[in-house]
């Protein structure tokens, strides 16, 4: 197995070498690799990276917060395509590929599930119904979500929840309330910007 501490991964000296049409990561510092079957991880280049964070959660698919890193200048680190190693605190949390010709101006990268955000949602049964009004039929679902921050400080989270999108011309599908979000109409996603 390999250890992921700081210390076990070995950086070399690299120097980003920008060509027209890419960039070359040229070793300045020649690296000896040991030739036997074990595996061993060299860095040619560790970034320290700032980022905003916020949690997101789809209550939808998943009652989950996750622990979200948003890169706004990722473009100033001449990052390739490729995996990388993530540390959070000094700790490694995962390894993530980076798409960097399928990203937008924000670089976002998960940085796990965290548990002391608890997410929970429920479908209000009593509240439900069907009513019939000639050959219309009205029915009204009501779902409770309901989000409880167990850490010392609050948290920015961006919870997603969807309502149904009719694809046929005689069914219509309206949300009555989102207290605060904000709809996609052509997704049905709901999405709000909390503080909790």
């Amino acid at each position: 197995p390999v250890n992921y501490d700081d210390a076990s991964i070995k950086t070399v000296e690299s120097i980003v070498v920008e060509h027209a049409l890419n960039f070359e990561y040229a070793i300045s510092v020649p690296y000896t690799i040991a030739s036997s079957n074990n595996p061993e991880d060299v860095a040619i280049r560790t970034v320290e990276v700032p980022a905003t964070y916020e949690y997101r959660a789809n209550v939808k698919l998943d009652k989950t917060a996750y622990l979200v890193a948003k890169l706004s200048k990722w473009q100033d680190y001449n990052l390739l395509n490729g995996n990388a190693k993530l540390f959070n605190e000094g700790t490694f949390v995962g390894e993530v590929y980076l798409d960097i010709e399928n990203t937008s101006d924000t670089l976002l990268l998960s940085l796990g599930r965290d548990e002391s955000i608890v997410i929970t949602r429920e479908r209000l049964v009593d509240m439900n119904g069907a009513q019939l009004a000639g050959s219309t039929k009205k029915e009204t679902r009501y779902w409770k979500t309901t989000i409880r921050n167990t850490k010392k400080q609050a948290v920015r989270l961006v919870l997603t929840e969807q309502i149904p999108v009719s694809r046929q011309k005689d069914i219509t599908v309206k949300l009555e309330k989102a207290e605060g979000g904000v709809l996609t109409d052509a997704t049905g996603y709901v999405v709000w910007q909390l503080n909790v």
